[in-house]
């Protein structure tokens, strides 16, 4: 049985993700929805009210006259208007050679490209038909020479702010639609068997296997003891040891809490923070005070193990079986 189990998104496993699905979206005798050759950015609304937005903060920008007056001016309709148009062609302009680069040269494929050309066709080119419109909009609509204006001073970098914040949003739009739509093709490709997609979410349930051997240093020699030859493990000071059925002692260079995890727990139990029993090294238990036990073991301990009262009831029932 098959589990699938969420992965962690990381930048570089997105950025793979989106080049197979394009590779297989390609592939496909139909195109996929939301291609980046089909794909339309379907914010026609947003340019409109972005646009008028930015024309009036652009006319606000360092007026001291208050929005009221403004309302009651002539001149004010006439710069919105005409800075509008300026503004919406602007952003058509952005917009237009964005989807022309996702659908030619995609971020995922050439990054260091597209980059060079999204700079050079929808920053700086707009910027300079950005500089012309306007330069038209102050000599033919208002009547004024931009030379001897704050244009320059104030508007032109604001406006080009504007522009780089209109590429970071089309930036972020492609990448969250390449996302949805790998999203849409892992599953759909999973429900066509294609598991070369989806196979770094499959996983198969490993059962690890419980530890059969502990392998035994005497001088040069590396001995394998079998787990049904040890009747118990603890620890002293800062050593941990093993003893089998026979009565051997032998230093194992691991942890308590490692062996256990490793161990069949039905056939050992944790007695206590120093010691491991096995089941039939148990001789007989006997009660202490508050409800605490002490286990006889065969071999018998060096020293007395107590089972807290906490842990007795767990005891009992490991060892009642």
């Amino acid at each position: 049985m098959l589990h699938v189990f969420p992965q962690k998104i990381s930048y570089q496993h997105v950025w793979q993700k989106i080049k197979r699905v394009r590779h297989l979206s390609a592939a496909s005798s139909q195109p996929s929805a939301g291609s980046a050759s089909t794909f339309s950015y379907n914010d026609s609304w947003l340019r409109i009210v972005g646009s008028l937005a930015a024309t009036h903060f652009i006319e606000v920008l360092g007026r001291e006259e208050s929005l009221f007056y403004l309302l009651l001016q002539k001149f004010y309709y006439i710069d919105v208007i005409s800075g509008f148009f300026i503004a919406f062609i602007v952003w058509e302009m952005i917009a237009r050679a964005t989807q022309y680069l996702d659908a030619r040269v995609p971020w995922e494929k050439h990054p260091v490209k597209r980059i060079g050309l999204q700079v050079l066709v929808a920053v700086f080119i707009p910027s300079v038909v950005l500089h012309m419109l306007t330069y038209l909009q102050f000599t033919y609509i208002l009547g004024q020479q931009m030379s001897v204006t704050s244009w320059y001073i104030y508007e032109l970098p604001v406006c080009i702010l504007l522009i780089i914040l209109i590429n970071t949003y089309y930036l972020t739009y492609y990448f969250f639609r390449q996302y949805h739509l790998l999203k849409q093709q892992g599953v759909f490709l999973a429900s066509a068997n294609a598991t070369s997609l989806m196979q770094p979410l499959i996983e198969t349930p490993v059962v690890k296997r419980k530890r059969q051997v502990f392998i035994i240093n005497k001088g040069h020699r590396n001995i394998p003891l079998s787990v049904e030859e040890i009747a118990y493990i603890y620890k002293k000071e800062e050593y941990c040891y093993l003893r089998t059925f026979t009565g051997e002692t032998h230093l194992i260079d691991e942890s308590l809490e490692d062996i256990f995890s490793q161990l069949d727990q039905g056939q050992f139990f944790r007695a206590n923070r120093q010691t491991i029993v096995s089941f039939h090294a148990c001789k007989y238990y006997s009660t202490l005070d508050y409800g605490k036990l002490e286990v006889a073991l065969l071999p018998e301990a060096d020293e007395a193990v107590v089972v807290s009262q906490k842990r007795a009831p767990l005891f009992k029932e490991w060892v009642s079986r």
